[in-house]
């Protein structure tokens, strides 16, 4: 097994020996095999040919065999009766062919004589004159012996040569095919936080290594998004924590420039109340989006009744509301459950319709209405306020966003309720969609799967 700390050049270079090495030795089995049951079955039809003469002549008489073996191509033949010599041509003699035995049961056989010669021999039985006669042919095959044995030399040093040649090979064009790779790794370990918005360089989109450039990029511009709204993250919290510490510093060195009474000091400590309680407000809203970054928040999901858990979030907000002389109602088609987190949802809902009243001018309206759409549930939060511009809709769920950045500073907003409110709706699978006209209000929808009517 080769081992996992090799080069991957290495191990490329000799799996291709390993294969290459199987492939030479079928083909070098395969050839030897061929080439040498082509030579036999080449000497097996000569002297197959040889016993059909014999086949096609009836003789009687030892003058006829001799009459044959003058003017026949058989060179060396006996004739035998009953295990008795009846007859040997004179290349049978000179062969010296006598101690060939007799044939196995295939009928053919091959011998070798004291002097090193290689006969081939085939026998059959005749009808001669009413006579049983054994005929046994014979062929010098030396020289196709000789030849099968050269061929097996080449091809049995040519194996280890020609593997050794496919290892320098195979590692030469593991190298050709993995440079394209070594570019990439050194690019990719050239870009950092500092470039990361520098890509690899694509070829061939559609190749492996093209494939695994635009995966290579595509994770790039993942990190690359992710460090800017991080950097962006941290410098809307800094600014956002800035201000109320900037207040609570200016408050508290006022107050200590000069003696006052009581009363002045409550007001100088419940100011600065306020300011902590912006901070805190703050505070909890980083740690609910960084529990969500880190997955923290996932808590298990079971079936919920939406029409209460809504219901209660309009009862619990109901009194700021009232405090704008502001209409707050909510209407359900009928009741509907799915499958959510109840805090997480809740979560939003406390977001969304605590923004619809914060923005929405004394004396407007929020409605809050809970229906089932296409097997889902939907919950549709709209105010007759301000409403939001169209150029906005694409950045209103971004952390610290605001479409007018003066509106959180009045409103004591942190500019995360919607961020907070998208993730939580994200995080049960559903989605959150914006429609706002400017002047006519603002409608933010929610949109929860796999809804069971009771």
């Amino acid at each position: 097994m080769l081992k996992k700390s090799a080069s991957i050049r290495t191990r490329l270079a000799l799996w291709h020996t390993l294969m290459m090495a199987l492939v030479l030795a079928v083909f070098a089995l395969g050839t030897y095999a061929f080439v040498r049951e082509s030579l036999f079955a080449q000497i097996d039809a000569r002297m197959d040919a040889n016993l059909k003469l014999f086949a096609k002549t009836k003789h009687a008489e030892v003058s006829d065999l001799d009459e044959m073996e003058r003017h026949s191509p058989v060179l060396a033949f006996s004739v035998s009766e009953n295990g008795s010599p009846y007859y040997m041509s004179d290349g049978w003699s000179t062969a010296k062919l006598d101690a060939a035995g007799s044939a196995p049961a295939i009928g053919s056989w091959i011998y070798t004589t004291a002097q090193g010669s290689i006969y081939h021999l085939k026998e059959t039985t005749l009808l001669i004159d009413n006579r049983n006669m054994r005929i046994t042919t014979a062929e010098q095959s030396e020289q196709i012996h000789r030849g099968l044995d050269r061929l097996g030399l080449t091809l049995i040093v040519g194996y280890p040569i020609t593997l050794l040649l496919s290892l320098f090979g195979g590692y030469f064009l593991a190298g050709r095919m993995l440079k394209p790779l070594q570019h990439i790794t050194q690019r990719a370990r050239s870009i950092s936080a500092e470039n990361l918005n520098e890509r690899l360089l694509i070829i061939n989109p559609h190749d492996e290594l093209g494939q695994l450039s635009t995966i290579l990029n595509e994770a790039f511009t993942r990190l690359d998004d992710t460090f800017k709204r991080l950097n962006r993250f941290t410098q809307d919290a800094a600014h956002e924590l800035r201000t109320p510490l900037a207040v609570l510093r200016s408050v508290g060195e006022v107050s200590l420039q000069k003696s006052r009474e009581a009363e002045a000091y409550r007001e100088v400590i419940g100011s600065m109340l306020e300011e902590v309680d912006r901070l805190g407000h703050l505070v909890d809203g980083l740690l609910t989006l960084a529990r969500a970054d880190s997955d923290q928040n996932s808590a298990p999901k079971q079936a919920e009744n939406l029409q209460s858990l809504v219901q209660e979030v309009v009862d619990c907000l109901l009194v700021l509301a009232e405090e704008k002389n502001q209409s707050l109602t909510f209407d359900a088609s009928k009741p509907l459950v799915t499958n959510i987190d109840y805090d997480t949802v809740r979560l939003a809902l406390m977001n969304l319709i605590a923004n619809a009243i914060h923005f929405t001018p004394e004396g407007g309206t929020i409605k809050v209405r809970l229906y089932e759409s296409e097997k889902s549930a939907a919950i549709e939060i709209v105010d007759n306020g301000p409403g939001i511009a169209t150029e906005h809709h694409s950045h209103i769920f971004e952390r610290f966003y605001r479409a007018d950045s003066s509106r959180s500073q009045n409103t004591g907003g942190s500019g995360l309720g919607l961020a907070i409110a998208h993730w939580a709706v994200t995080a049960n699978n559903g989605q959150i969609k914006l429609k706002s006209i400017p002047g006519q209000g603002a409608l933010f929808k929610i949109i929860l799967p796999t809804v069971n009517s009771n």
